[in-house]
């Protein structure tokens, strides 16, 4: 893509240091893992499409503070090239007249990261890195939100990366943020370990463009994706065989999410296949009084030759004519 299709991305609003919009971010690297990664939250409608970028075994960007959206596809393209952190920011903001507006972090699979934050950048604004991460911010409450971010992905050690960047995130807020309030998040990572598996290039893609709470709900969409893959892989089980794996993972989806119809659909078919009939038509009527559509379940994915007639009749019964009823109640 060429420089003149970026340059559509450049937000005439943005363009006032004045009005440019508030940001803090993260972007870091799981090196043993094979993850990279970023997370942002901004008092700016859909931050997702804007701020962070990453490529599967290269790194991660983040553009921000009238937002230079180029930064991120050619950063990552000069980390592809084997160029330091350090060197491909010079290579960005030495070609950019408003390079003193913006702020960019990049990182790469060693965990080198670099950070710049242009003269005209608003106030409170600066960074903090470490060792595999690079926190990022401006018009921030003050220093002790990318400290308290920085603080939070280092505590979390050992867990998984996107588990630290959502840390990281509520660490900001809870330190005050955005100095105007809160619009916008997004969390993004990728893994691949370099070896014969597939690249997983969209391990988390998560993104809420408008909502008075968008870490609270970045947080919740991350619960139901955790929820969701814990779901199938019970489900993988379950069709193995795998009884007590099975009926674990579909508790710990469960717990993650307890009020989606399709998870409790899926928990019926797990224990339906354990040959556990009672918990799977308490499940199933449970997704119906959640959502009355939910009995297509019985029938979608070839599943009216999975359910025997028997099994489908107590789960009519057991919701009942009434489950919308229930649900609005």
């Amino acid at each position: 893509m060429n420089q003149e299709f970026y340059r559509q991305f450049e937000f005439t609003m943005m363009l006032d240091p004045q009005l440019a919009p508030g940001t803090y971010s993260i972007v870091a690297v799981d090196a043993a893992r094979g993850d990279a990664g970023c997370a942002v939250q901004s008092r700016y409608f859909a931050v997702g499409p804007v701020c962070p970028w990453m490529r599967v075994g290269v790194g991660a960007v983040a553009t921000q503070s009238n937002a230079n959206v180029a930064y991120g596809p050619q950063g990552l393209a000069l980390l592809a090239e084997g160029l330091h952190p350090e060197e491909a920011l010079v290579r960005l903001t030495q070609a950019d007249e408003l390079r003193e507006q913006r702020q960019a972090a990049l990182i790469n699979m060693a965990g080198e990261s670099a950070c710049w934050t242009g003269a005209e950048v608003n106030a409170w604004c600066g960074s903090r890195s470490g060792a595999g991460y690079s926190c990022q911010g401006n018009l921030l409450a003050g220093p002790e939100v990318v400290d308290r971010m920085a603080e939070a992905f280092e505590g979390s050690a050992g867990t998984e990366l996107a588990e630290r960047l959502m840390r990281a995130l509520e660490a900001g807020e809870a330190a005050g943020g955005d100095l105007r309030g809160s619009q916008s998040a997004a969390l993004i990572v990728a893994r691949w370990d370099g070896a014969g598996a597939p690249p997983d290039v969209d391990r988390y893609n998560l993104r809420v463009d408008e909502h008075p709470q968008p870490v609270r709900e970045l947080r919740r969409l991350y619960h139901l994706k955790l929820a969701y893959r814990a779901a199938f892989e019970a489900q993988s089980l379950a069709r193995e065989g795998a009884g007590e794996p099975a009926a674990e993972k579909m508790a710990a989806a469960l717990e993650l999410a307890p009020e989606d119809d399709y998870l409790q659909a899926l928990a019926g078919e797990v224990y339906f296949r354990l040959a556990d009939r009672e918990r799977a038509v308490a499940h199933f009527r449970q997704a119906v009084c959640l959502n009355p559509k939910a009995r297509c379940y019985l029938t979608l994915f070839g599943n009216a030759e999975l359910y025997d007639a028997e099994f489908r009749s107590a789960v009519e019964r057991a919701a009942g004519p009434k489950a919308s009823e229930e649900k609005s109640r």
